[in-house]
């Protein structure tokens, strides 16, 4: 039979299968809540800096750019990292963990470093912060062998940069609501291809032929 393709069809099979939609959506829910069930900690990044006027010195050089990106890099070494954990002295913070906290950035045309540390802990990100800067300032005026590396700004904040209930909220949302459009587009698709008659337009294959009457719905006893 051929059939018209009208919104009011694909309405009216959406309101038919209304429960459906709801049954779809809820186990979408269900499913999302299974997969995200334990939320990720939030995690907070603080920020320290060091200033070096050993390198500020060398400004005009061409070497400059050279000499800050390979300082940079003791940054990120297991020494610093070591020398932080024992001006920490906490058991729950070795090198290794405080090495994978850390990351930095810099501008090859300034002397100035930023340490990061990122933890799921506000207060440890700021402690950490500061110690690598600390173990930097201590590391680098040890092996240039004069007091030029010094602490430009300690970390007194951290910013959250992960929220983890907001994912978990977030991940949910999106399946609940993928659930929901597919069964959405599966109820639209069945409408398209059925040969069921379900508006007056479908009977008439969209005015094409008349209708000579309508046989009311009523109940016989």
């Amino acid at each position: 039979m051929e059939r018209g393709f009208g919104l009011r069809r694909y309405v009216l099979a959406l309101r038919k299968k209304k429960l459906i939609i709801l049954l779809v959506m809820m186990i979408s829910f269900l499913i999302g809540l299974f997969f995200n069930y334990d939320a990720k900690d939030d995690e907070y990044k603080a920020q320290a800096s060091v200033y070096s006027s050993e390198f500020g010195a060398y400004v005009n050089s061409e070497n400059e750019k050279y000499l800050v990106r390979d300082y940079s890099d003791i940054i990120k070494s297991k020494k610093i990292a070591d020398r932080a954990a024992l001006l920490i002295n906490s058991k729950q913070l070795s090198g290794n963990k405080i090495k994978s906290m850390i990351s930095y950035s810099y501008n090859e045309k300034s002397p100035v470093y930023y340490i990061y540390a990122t933890s799921n802990d506000e207060k440890v990100s700021k402690v950490v912060a500061n110690a690598v800067a600390k173990a930097f300032e201590i590391e680098m005026n040890s092996l240039l062998g004069k007091d030029k590396v010094k602490i430009l700004d300690s970390a007194y904040t951290s910013e959250k940069v992960f929220d983890g209930k907001k994912e978990q909220v977030f991940n949910i949302g999106i399946i609940t609501i993928i659930g929901m459009f597919i069964s959405i587009i599966i109820i639209i698709i069945n409408s398209c291809i059925s040969c069921k008659v379900e508006t007056v337009s479908d009977a008439t294959l969209n005015g094409k032929i008349e209708i000579l009457g309508v046989i009311p719905n009523f109940d016989v006893d």
